[in-house]
């Protein structure tokens, strides 16, 4: 008897699980055309050959260094917005290799032309180890150092 009440309260315990599912989202698609086109305007991205670089959470005052087209195109400190989630925008021109360097550590992203050719927004974000994607979490990619 004590075996059947046993399996009945383990397949009551079964019965009760819920499974949670992943969703994956396209985050480039949530925003409206004309916020979208006015924001490629102020950063003067419209073109195909710019995408935007966008630094979001992680960032808490290291340098950073970014060099695009063998041009250092930004050289200063980064820090996240705790409000907003944000650190800052910088438009690339996707036709090079992007080096992103955090002078602190030394660590060194790549961002390749054919992977930034791909999207407009490119999202770089800074927990323990750096993470960059399109919008698109299925394409993230994790970096190291190099």
């Amino acid at each position: 008897m004590k075996k059947y009440l046993s399996y009945f309260v383990f397949l009551a315990f079964l019965c009760n699980c819920k499974s949670y599912r992943n969703e994956f989202k396209d985050y480039e698609g949530d925003s409206f055309d004309h916020v979208k086109k006015k924001f490629l305007n102020f950063y003067n991205a419209e073109e195909s050959k710019y995408s935007v670089l966008e630094f979001g959470n992680g960032f808490s005052g290291e340098k950073y260094t970014i060099i695009n087209n063998r041009e250092i195109i930004y050289d200063s400190i980064l820090n996240t917005n705790p409000n907003y989630g944000h650190a800052k925008y910088i438009r690339i021109n996707n036709l090079y290799d992007t080096k992103i360097t955090d002078n602190s550590t030394g660590k060194k992203i790549i961002v390749k032309r054919n992977f930034a050719q791909k999207y407009k927004y490119i999202y770089v974000n800074r927990k323990r180890e750096y993470l960059i994607s399109s919008g698109l979490v299925s394409d993230s990619i994790k970096m190291g150092e190099k």
